[in-house]
């Protein structure tokens, strides 16, 4: 049985010129995309950050392996929130501990890359279908997805629209995302 297990797929979500003209689609209803805000800033704060990764991450990875500054600036918009909201509440030792492990590895550059990979390869959305069964974790505080625009290409099984968390789940919600994970292979393997 093919499934897909521990794969990132950042945003899959339309530009905002395509998702002006969309509905969003959750479990239960649809949701006019005048109602779109709670995505909508969201994506267009997060795509200079996207952007960059995805276009020229060698630029990006070489500033923030030489400079502890930079990478703890760059990585604080993934901890506090892009448009700054989670500084009051962030966990610092959490954030300095993820900080310290791309610095002492050297691993920011590498992590930045795996966007330009995504965006070669179409991860996300692409025009050759994802028979995949697939199953997507939508967290409030990180990129977001878009169930109707996944879809179009992917084999979704299972969608979570989470209360909390953000870009490091695993750290940030561990709770919510085990149980995710438990209830999508759950689900896949009938129990």
């Amino acid at each position: 049985m093919a499934s897909c297990v521990g794969t990132c797929q950042p945003s899959i979500t339309p530009r905002p010129e395509i998702a002006a003209s969309m509905h969003i689609e959750d479990s239960e209803n649809v949701v006019p995309s005048a109602r779109c805000s709670s995505f909508m800033p969201c994506s267009a704060s997060q795509s200079p950050h996207n952007d960059i990764q995805s276009k020229r991450p060698a630029t990006l990875g070489f500033g923030l392996v030489d400079s502890p500054a930079g990478l703890l600036a760059w990585n604080a918009e993934l901890f506090a929130g892009f448009e700054g909201g989670g500084v009051a509440t962030m966990n610092r030792d959490r954030y300095l501990t993820h900080t310290s492990i791309y610095w002492f590895t050297g691993s920011a550059g590498s992590a930045a890359n795996f966007y330009l990979e995504n965006a070669r390869t179409g991860a996300g959305y692409r025009p050759v279908p994802n028979s995949t069964p697939t199953g997507v974790a939508v967290f409030p505080a990180d990129f977001r997805s878009v169930r109707s625009f996944a879809e179009r290409s992917n084999n979704i099984v299972h969608w979570t629209q989470m209360p909390r968390g953000g870009h490091f789940a695993a750290t940030d919600a561990p709770d919510l995302l085990a149980a995710d994970i438990r209830e999508f292979f759950g689900g896949l393997l009938g129990s």
